[in-house]
């Protein structure tokens, strides 16, 4: 047996029938949190794939003052810049049949 496993196999056997001894800890400065302060997210639309459609990457090169712009305000209005492109994209050229 390996040097620490008498030891091991004592302490077990000792707790043996007794219930872990495992206190959830609330941290004291944490706040109640009122649900109607809580934004919520506008469902995005659901975009229906066929089976035989898989995930590609689209990218773009822009400046990054206004990506950073562009990312926070998406998160203002509760969307991502990916419903945004997926959206105007759509409207500009359609769905494929």
């Amino acid at each position: 047996m390996s040097k620490f496993g008498a030891i091991i196999k004592q302490a077990k056997s000792q707790n043996a029938g007794k219930p872990e001894n495992h206190k959830s800890v609330k941290p004291s400065n944490s706040k109640p949190v009122k649900q109607e302060n809580h934004i919520t997210r506008k469902p995005e639309k659901i975009i229906i794939k066929s089976v035989d459609d898989k995930d590609v990457n689209l990218s773009i090169k822009v400046p990054e003052s206004r990506r950073r712009h562009w990312v926070s305000e998406a998160k203002r209005q509760g969307t991502s810049l990916t419903a945004v492109i997926l959206e105007s994209l759509s409207k500009r050229f359609g769905e494929p049949e």
